[in-house]
């Protein structure tokens, strides 16, 4: 299955979440139950560097039926300092194996009022 070359626009400080469908090689959704989700963002893909969510790398996705939704509260974006970075998010099957379901920019509208 291809990923979803999709692009996120967060507004930092707010309050913010996204859901993917997961489908499966034909198209059909997926149930994505007892899945594990996780995903990163980086400066660049080469980048050692990675910017935190929810103060680790993203572990704590809702994964439930046939969806992924990441979320982040104020507090996760509020020490970001880029305008635009690159994302994926993966999802691990129980058997141990991983599927990259999205991918893309994550851009940054700076927050003013702090």
């Amino acid at each position: 299955m291809a990923a979803l070359e999709y692009d996120l626009v967060i507004n930092q400080g707010e309050t913010w979440s996204v859901a993917f469908p997961v489908m499966d090689g034909a198209g059909a959704p997926l149930v994505v139950d007892g899945w594990h989700a996780r995903a990163q963002v980086r400066p660049t893909i080469s980048s050692a560097a990675v910017f935190e969510w929810n103060n680790t790398t993203l572990d704590n996705a809702v994964v439930s039926g046939t969806s992924v939704q990441l979320k982040l509260d104020p507090r996760d974006t509020a020490f970001w300092a880029f305008a635009t970075a690159l994302y994926d998010l993966e999802l691990t099957d129980p058997q141990g194996g991983i599927t990259r379901i999205a991918e893309g920019k994550v851009i940054l509208k700076a927050e003013v009022t702090r």
